[in-house]
């Protein structure tokens, strides 16, 4: 067997090293771009959320929110990815894995977008039976204001009686939304006993 020179090792090893430097630098690169693209993605979601509630009923307005801030962060990752290829190219492709991240949002926004617009009706026998009520029936009644004008007797006769009795008084019902230790949903009356407002709470 011809044993190698170790001048030929020699330039093998050393034509690894700009390899694996490119690699390296891919990697830091896609590192960098995720953390610093994923904070800027979960803090003003985080704080969106907060001010909407733990468990929102999104409006349509929220879905375009979302769809603008895909759009804006691709054309930041484009722009730094254009500003820092000139003085590293591998670094500057590294970065290109917060398109995936973007994606990522899109793509979940885009299927819940499509549950926006084909909520799951409101079945009052459905709705009666399960102790705790399902998420969509409340989307769906909170949207199209099914509970508008009604007094305190035909909401109970709609909705049940199996409402939280701790946290409903002559003025509100609670219903406990299922699937959520602390978060429920809550009629509220006027003076006349008819209906004023229906929206989430959070009581623990």
């Amino acid at each position: 067997m011809k044993c190698q020179t170790p001048h030929i090792r020699a330039v093998r090893h050393n034509n690894m090293k700009p390899q694996m430097k490119k690699i390296l630098n891919i990697i830091i690169g896609s590192v960098l771009s995720l953390l610093i693209f994923g904070l800027l993605t979960i803090i003003p979601f985080f704080f969106y959320n907060l001010h909407l509630g733990y468990f929102p009923i999104l409006d349509i307005k929220d879905f375009i929110y979302v769809y603008a801030y895909c759009l804006v962060m691709c054309l930041i990752v484009l722009g730094v990815f254009a500003l820092v290829r000139r003085k590293n190219l591998d670094l500057a492709r590294g970065l290109l894995a917060s398109l995936v991240f973007v994606l990522m949002v899109f793509v979940l926004n885009t299927l819940s977008f499509i549950g926006y617009l084909t909520p799951e009706p409101f079945d009052q026998e459905l709705w009666k039976s399960e102790p705790s009520k399902p998420l969509e029936m409340v989307h769906y009644i909170t949207r199209n204001d099914i509970l508008k004008d009604k007094t305190r007797h035909e909401v109970i006769d709609l909705l049940g009686s199996d409402y939280r009795k701790d946290y409903s008084d002559n003025s509100r019902l609670t219903y406990h939304i299922k699937g959520n230790r602390i978060t429920f949903f809550q009629v509220n009356f006027d003076d006349q006993m008819t209906v004023k407002e229906a929206y989430y709470t959070y009581n623990d």
